[in-house]
Protein backbone atom coordinates (compact mmCIF):
# COMPACT_ATOMS: atom_id res chain seq x y z
CA UNK A 1 0.00 0.00 0.00
CA UNK A 2 1.72 3.31 -1.05
CA UNK A 3 0.79 5.61 2.01
CA UNK A 4 3.10 7.80 4.21
CA UNK A 5 3.99 5.97 7.78
CA UNK A 6 3.95 7.58 10.68
CA UNK A 7 8.08 8.51 12.52
CA UNK A 8 9.32 5.23 13.15
CA UNK A 9 7.70 2.87 11.10
CA UNK A 10 10.73 2.66 8.80
CA UNK A 11 11.39 4.04 5.00
CA UNK A 12 8.62 4.63 2.68
CA UNK A 13 7.88 1.97 -0.01
CA UNK A 14 10.42 1.31 -2.61
CA UNK A 15 7.25 1.20 -5.36
CA UNK A 16 5.91 4.78 -4.06
CA UNK A 17 9.55 6.06 -4.32
CA UNK A 18 10.50 4.68 -7.54
CA UNK A 19 7.12 5.66 -9.55
CA UNK A 20 7.39 9.27 -8.63
CA UNK A 21 11.11 9.40 -9.35
CA UNK A 22 10.04 8.15 -12.79
CA UNK A 23 7.22 10.83 -13.41
CA UNK A 24 9.60 13.65 -12.57
CA UNK A 25 11.75 12.02 -14.82
CA UNK A 26 8.90 11.79 -17.18
CA UNK A 27 7.90 15.65 -16.78
CA UNK A 28 11.56 16.84 -17.63
CA UNK A 29 11.57 14.70 -20.59
CA UNK A 30 9.25 16.88 -21.83
CA UNK A 31 10.51 20.28 -21.51
CA UNK A 32 12.89 20.56 -24.01
CA UNK A 33 14.63 23.36 -24.86
CA UNK A 34 17.12 24.26 -27.72
CA UNK A 35 19.61 27.18 -28.17
CA UNK A 36 17.97 28.84 -31.24
CA UNK A 37 14.46 29.26 -29.12
CA UNK A 38 16.36 30.79 -26.51
CA UNK A 39 18.19 32.63 -28.68
CA UNK A 40 14.76 34.22 -30.66
CA UNK A 41 13.25 34.64 -26.86
CA UNK A 42 16.62 36.64 -25.67
CA UNK A 43 16.92 38.86 -28.56
CA UNK A 44 12.92 39.82 -28.49
CA UNK A 45 13.36 40.47 -25.38
CA UNK A 46 16.40 42.91 -25.70
CA UNK A 47 14.65 45.26 -28.11
CA UNK A 48 11.70 45.23 -25.77
CA UNK A 49 14.08 46.07 -23.06
CA UNK A 50 15.80 48.22 -24.62
CA UNK A 51 12.48 50.12 -25.57
CA UNK A 52 11.29 50.07 -21.65
CA UNK A 53 14.28 51.30 -20.31
CA UNK A 54 14.36 54.68 -22.30
CA UNK A 55 10.26 54.77 -21.87
CA UNK A 56 10.03 53.99 -18.24
CA UNK A 57 11.69 56.85 -16.39
CA UNK A 58 9.94 59.09 -18.85
CA UNK A 59 7.00 58.02 -18.91
CA UNK A 60 6.92 58.61 -15.17
CA UNK A 61 7.85 61.68 -14.91
CA UNK A 62 6.31 63.75 -18.16
CA UNK A 63 3.27 61.78 -18.66
CA UNK A 64 2.38 60.58 -15.39
CA UNK A 65 3.82 63.61 -13.57
CA UNK A 66 5.53 61.63 -10.50
CA UNK A 67 8.60 62.53 -9.00
CA UNK A 68 11.64 61.31 -8.16
CA UNK A 69 10.60 59.78 -4.66
CA UNK A 70 8.00 57.52 -6.52
CA UNK A 71 10.16 56.60 -9.13
CA UNK A 72 12.84 55.15 -6.58
CA UNK A 73 9.57 53.39 -4.95
CA UNK A 74 8.36 51.88 -8.10
CA UNK A 75 12.70 50.89 -8.94
CA UNK A 76 12.44 49.33 -5.08
CA UNK A 77 9.22 47.16 -5.74
CA UNK A 78 10.57 45.97 -9.05
CA UNK A 79 14.15 45.18 -7.76
CA UNK A 80 12.37 43.12 -5.02
CA UNK A 81 9.66 41.33 -6.56
CA UNK A 82 12.46 40.41 -9.55
CA UNK A 83 14.63 38.74 -6.68
CA UNK A 84 11.61 37.15 -5.08
CA UNK A 85 10.46 35.78 -8.70
CA UNK A 86 14.04 34.51 -9.54
CA UNK A 87 14.25 32.65 -6.27
CA UNK A 88 10.67 30.37 -6.59
CA UNK A 89 11.27 30.15 -10.46
CA UNK A 90 14.48 28.39 -9.94
CA UNK A 91 12.97 26.14 -6.96
CA UNK A 92 10.23 25.03 -9.52
CA UNK A 93 12.29 24.60 -12.32
CA UNK A 94 14.34 21.91 -9.64
CA UNK A 95 11.15 19.74 -9.30
CA UNK A 96 8.86 20.37 -12.41
CA UNK A 97 11.68 20.97 -15.61
CA UNK A 98 12.90 23.86 -16.83
CA UNK A 99 10.78 24.35 -19.55
CA UNK A 100 7.20 25.54 -18.24
CA UNK A 101 9.14 27.81 -15.64
CA UNK A 102 10.85 29.65 -18.04
CA UNK A 103 7.87 30.16 -20.71
CA UNK A 104 6.06 31.23 -17.81
CA UNK A 105 9.11 33.48 -15.98
CA UNK A 106 9.37 35.00 -19.95
CA UNK A 107 5.69 35.97 -20.04
CA UNK A 108 5.60 37.76 -16.47
CA UNK A 109 7.73 41.28 -18.94
CA UNK A 110 4.78 41.39 -21.68
CA UNK A 111 2.52 41.08 -19.09
CA UNK A 112 3.85 43.86 -16.94
CA UNK A 113 4.47 45.99 -20.18
CA UNK A 114 0.74 45.84 -20.66
CA UNK A 115 -0.49 47.20 -17.70
CA UNK A 116 1.85 49.94 -17.44
CA UNK A 117 0.43 50.86 -21.03
CA UNK A 118 -3.42 50.40 -19.84
CA UNK A 119 -1.84 52.42 -16.27
CA UNK A 120 -2.59 56.00 -15.23
CA UNK A 121 -1.67 55.52 -12.00
CA UNK A 122 1.12 54.98 -9.02
CA UNK A 123 -1.27 51.69 -8.18
CA UNK A 124 -0.96 50.35 -11.62
CA UNK A 125 2.62 51.12 -12.29
CA UNK A 126 3.53 49.52 -9.72
CA UNK A 127 2.25 46.22 -9.80
CA UNK A 128 3.67 46.32 -13.26
CA UNK A 129 6.90 46.96 -12.64
CA UNK A 130 6.73 44.00 -10.03
CA UNK A 131 5.27 41.91 -12.96
CA UNK A 132 7.44 42.50 -15.36
CA UNK A 133 10.76 43.28 -13.36
CA UNK A 134 11.02 46.76 -14.26
CA UNK A 135 13.19 48.55 -11.80
CA UNK A 136 15.85 51.26 -13.12
CA UNK A 137 17.72 52.38 -16.33
CA UNK A 138 19.81 49.09 -17.90
CA UNK A 139 17.10 46.75 -16.27
CA UNK A 140 16.25 44.29 -19.15
CA UNK A 141 18.93 46.06 -21.60
CA UNK A 142 20.40 42.25 -22.40
CA UNK A 143 17.15 40.53 -22.65
CA UNK A 144 17.93 38.35 -19.43
CA UNK A 145 16.66 40.52 -16.97
CA UNK A 146 13.98 39.85 -14.73
CA UNK A 147 12.98 36.74 -13.17
CA UNK A 148 13.92 34.48 -16.24
CA UNK A 149 17.98 35.42 -15.75
CA UNK A 150 19.05 33.15 -13.61
CA UNK A 151 17.08 29.75 -15.08
CA UNK A 152 17.83 31.18 -18.92
CA UNK A 153 21.36 31.25 -17.93
CA UNK A 154 21.09 27.06 -16.27
CA UNK A 155 19.53 26.32 -19.14
CA UNK A 156 22.24 27.62 -21.37
CA UNK A 157 24.64 26.11 -19.42
CA UNK A 158 22.24 22.65 -19.41
CA UNK A 159 22.61 22.88 -23.20
CA UNK A 160 26.05 23.68 -24.02
CA UNK A 161 29.61 21.74 -23.88
CA UNK A 162 31.96 23.15 -21.04
CA UNK A 163 34.29 23.88 -23.45
CA UNK A 164 32.04 25.77 -25.62
CA UNK A 165 29.80 27.85 -22.53
CA UNK A 166 31.62 30.76 -22.22
CA UNK A 167 31.78 31.36 -26.51
CA UNK A 168 27.86 30.79 -25.98
CA UNK A 169 27.44 33.11 -23.43
CA UNK A 170 29.33 35.64 -24.93
CA UNK A 171 27.80 35.16 -28.52
CA UNK A 172 24.06 35.46 -26.40
CA UNK A 173 25.61 38.64 -24.47
CA UNK A 174 26.64 40.18 -27.68
CA UNK A 175 23.59 39.96 -29.63
CA UNK A 176 20.74 40.52 -27.23
CA UNK A 177 22.98 44.21 -26.11
CA UNK A 178 22.94 44.63 -30.03
CA UNK A 179 19.10 44.16 -29.93
CA UNK A 180 18.48 46.79 -27.10
CA UNK A 181 20.21 49.20 -28.73
CA UNK A 182 17.99 48.63 -31.74
CA UNK A 183 14.92 48.58 -29.76
CA UNK A 184 15.96 51.80 -27.54
CA UNK A 185 16.20 53.74 -31.50
CA UNK A 186 12.77 52.44 -31.93
CA UNK A 187 11.28 54.49 -29.17
CA UNK A 188 12.06 57.89 -31.47
CA UNK A 189 8.90 56.68 -33.72
CA UNK A 190 6.84 56.32 -31.46
CA UNK A 191 4.86 57.96 -28.12
CA UNK A 192 5.97 57.19 -24.59
CA UNK A 193 3.09 55.03 -23.39
CA UNK A 194 2.86 53.48 -27.19
CA UNK A 195 6.18 51.69 -26.86
CA UNK A 196 4.55 49.58 -23.75
CA UNK A 197 1.91 48.11 -26.03
CA UNK A 198 4.64 47.33 -28.65
CA UNK A 199 7.21 46.23 -26.91
CA UNK A 200 4.68 43.33 -24.44
CA UNK A 201 3.76 42.33 -28.40
CA UNK A 202 7.09 41.80 -29.19
CA UNK A 203 8.45 40.23 -26.55
CA UNK A 204 5.21 37.97 -26.27
CA UNK A 205 5.92 36.66 -29.65
CA UNK A 206 9.48 35.55 -29.06
CA UNK A 207 8.64 33.88 -25.48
Amino acid sequence: ENRFPGRGHGMWPLHFSTSHMNYFRSLQSQNKLDIPSLMLARVSRSIAGGMINVAFPYYILTTLHYGALEMGVIFLCGRIATAVLGFLTGFTADAWGKRNPLVAASLLFPIGAFIVYFSTSLWGVIPAAMIGGFFGAGMMGGGGGGAVQPLQSVVIADLTRRDKRTKFFSIFSFVSGLAAAVGALLTKVMTARDVFLVASIISFIGK
